[in-house]
């Protein structure tokens, strides 16, 4: 059975019994005019018919007009009441469609001021959503920060006497109240009835509060939603942010990228840009990860500032940050967006009231020419970042070339442990000499790997490989152990020599490093001081207080710290004074050119100095040239090493070198000519 409309029935429930209320009144004219016209007769009829005719003439008059005044009075109020509850339903109708706070109190507004006539219809909101005071007047509405009126005032803090406040005080301003539960409580207002001299009434206050139950009703359920988007919204950015930066998530950059490649014209390029921080691990390790997290949301800001709004910043994980440069008009615009993200993230940053120099690697490639969908430019700005990674070279764009690289890196890290475990890897030594006397002091060892397809295998290609793996740790003690055992074999064959073994900085944050050191010199019967821990200047100032704790017991040991590289961490002597440094290696970059560039020299014989003066001993690598020898000691540096005395060597070569150059009746290997000899 079809459903009736309420409303549209009492319209003609109301409509249908006017007829009939005209053909009463009709009939009661007719009536009393026949009542009438025997009155006037009444000298006709006599004494005896006028005393009649005055008693029930009278109430036949004047009954029925009683009777229908009344009814004719019901019957407006019936239309009256039916037209408010037409304009409630309107109301109701259009407000239930809304969903928008303020278009909700625009229309409440609206349909308030229309129903009652009035030419200014006003909503206080309470504090806790807003404060505002919205006004309809003239058919515009505005919202104002003006102070409440006495009337709001009133009728907000006593819920009943607000009823009789707008009867008895007032005719010309209704006033209720609108309770939103835990949001408080708002006072909606009427005033200035268009019609002069008419009050409002009981059943203009009774609308207005008709109109005020359904707006509270509709400010709630506003509210709700409102809540409900926030946290929608909330969720949906969490879904694709990074919580700690605030920058795009791994599914935000594929949903950027993607997009951006959709839309990508002939005549424009795409730049993908992924950017790694260099020895963030060991910051991370040393410092802690509150030290770690504060960086990477300073690096956050500073891509931020450097990209722009146009451009896409997210961190895929760890210290792995990615870029979206779209809309390029040529391939060297984006490779400048690289230069400048590198620019403004290798700045110094102050963390802990330490400064940390941050380093970054940036692989570039391009769309279309190193691919067109998200996975393939990924995996290509990859190779090309690792390729800067590994060249120290900033930014790299991607190369055919490099790719084949990439995939070599990968076997490299497949079969790294099972070279550890099968032999692959050796130590070779490279011997060190006394400047003035050519005197061999020491060795240093250094790891080598013969992989059986590639053939020999650079430290400088396979140490971050074993880095990223984890694999250094057990490499670095593999080597500590080979190398001590090897010199406590020299020294029972009358070599009295000292070794030297790089390690790295994240094989020294182990709570029981000491002890397991000690623990292998007592194995072997070398003294501690026969040992030389060499660690990178960059390594040791990434945590210059952690770094001083650890070297520190190594040094209370007995064990010499030396920093190696020296020149090449943008650090200085300063710096390094609180730190149990014993000996400082000049990095071969400088020493190898010194004898060309007068700055290289300058930096030479600037460290010597200063080095000397604090009471560190000076080691220079990378001598190749006699007169660079010559030069060297001149200037006062202590010791030397590289190809002019002897290249690194297998430990069986090593081993015939020392024999050539010791008499059978020496335990103390014999100075050497100028040249230096082998």
């Amino acid at each position: 059975m079809p459903e009736v409309p309420i409303v549209p029935n009492l319209r003609r429930a109301r409509t249908g019994s006017l007829p009939r209320l005209w053909m009463a009144l009709a009939a009661y004219s007719a009536a009393a005019g026949g009542l009438a016209a025997l009155l006037l007769t009444g000298t006709v009829q006599g004494r005896v018919g006028a005393g009649w005719v005055a008693g029930w003439g009278v109430a036949l008059l004047v009954c029925p007009g009683v009777f229908l005044a009344m009814w004719h009075r019901s019957g407006v109020r019936a239309r009256d009441r039916l037209a408010d509850l037409e304009k409630l339903y309107a109301f109701t109708v259009r407000v239930g469609a809304l969903s928008d706070t303020p278009e909700i109190i625009g229309a409440t507004l609206e349909e308030s001021r229309r129903a009652l006539g009035v030419s200014l219809a006003a909503l206080r909101l309470p504090s806790s959503l807003g404060g505002m005071r919205y006004v309809l007047r003239g058919g515009e509405l505005r919202r104002e920060l003006e102070a409440s009126t006495p009337l709001e005032d009133r009728v907000g803090a006593d819920l009943i006497s607000a009823r009789r406040l707008s009867r008895a005080e007032t005719a010309e301003a209704l006033a209720v109240a609108v309770p939103l539960g835990g949001l408080g409580t708002a006072v909606m207002t009427v005033e200035g009835h268009l019609d002069e001299g008419i009050r409002f009434k009981e059943d203009d206050l009774r609308l207005l509060e008709a109109f005020a139950a359904n707006l509270a009703t509709s400010l709630i359920s506003s509210q709700r939603l409102d809540q409900l988007r926030r946290e929608v919204s909330a969720r949906e950015y969490q879904a694709l942010h990074d919580s700690l930066t605030g920058l795009g998530n791994r599914t935000l950059f594929s949903q950027w990228l993607d997009s951006a490649l959709a839309a990508r014209p002939p005549e424009e390029w795409v730049g993908v840009l992924l950017m790694d921080l260099d020895g963030f691990k060991d910051i991370n390790d040393t410092l802690g990860h509150h030290a770690g997290d504060a960086i990477l949301e300073e690096v956050a800001s500073r891509v931020l500032d450097v990209l722009g709004p146009n451009r896409l910043a997210a961190r895929l994980g760890g210290d792995e940050f990615a870029f979206v440069v779209p809309a390029a008009a040529s391939p060297d615009a984006i490779h400048e967006v690289a230069r400048e993200v590198l620019a403004g993230v290798s700045q110094p940053v102050l963390v802990g009231g330490m400064e940390l120099e941050i380093r970054a690697s940036i692989g570039v490639a391009v769309a279309p020419d190193d691919g067109s969908d998200v996975s393939t430019l990924l995996r290509r700005a990859d190779v090309a970042m690792y390729a800067a990674k590994t060249g120290r070279r900033g930014t790299v764009a991607y190369d055919p070339e490099i790719d084949q690289y990439a995939r070599r890196r990968l076997v490299l890290n497949n079969e790294l442990r099972r070279a550890l475990d099968s032999g692959q890897l050796e130590v070779w030594y490279q011997p060190m000499a006394r400047l003035g006397t050519s005197e061999i002091t020491g060795m240093e060892a250094l790891l080598r790997w013969r992989h059986p397809d590639f053939g020999p295998i650079q430290p400088s290609e396979f140490v971050p490989v074993a880095e990223q793996s984890g694999l250094i740790e057990p490499i670095t003690w593999w080597v500590l152990q080979r190398s001590l055992r090897e010199l406590a074999e020299w020294r029972r064959e009358g070599f009295d020599l000292t070794m030297a073994v790089n390690v790295s900085a994240r094989s020294l944050t182990g709570p029981d490093v000491t002890e397991r050191l000690a623990h292998l010199l007592n194995t072997v019967g070398i003294p501690a001081a026969d040992l030389t821990l060499e660690i990178t200047e960059s390594l040791m100032m990434a945590d210059p207080e952690g770094s001083r704790r650890v070297l520190e017991d190594l040094s209370g040991l007995g064990v010499h710290i030396a920093i190696d590289d020296f020149g090449t961490g943008y650090s200085s002597l300063a710096r390094l004074r609180r730190l149990p440094v014993r000996t400082v290696k000049i990095d071969r970059s400088f020493v190898m050119s010194m004898h060309r560039d007068e700055g290289d020299e300058a930096i030479v014989r600037a460290t010597i100095e200063l080095a000397r003066n604090m009471g560190h001993q000076v080691i220079a690598e990378g001598v190749e040239r006699q007169d660079t020898w010559d030069r060297l000691a001149t200037l006062g540096c202590d010791l030397a090493q590289g190809h002019l005395l002897a290249p690194a060597m297998p430990v069986d070569v090593c081993r015939a070198w020392l024999s050539s150059r010791q008499s059978p009746q020496m335990a103390a290997i014999t100075p050497l000519r100028r040249v230096g000899g082998g």
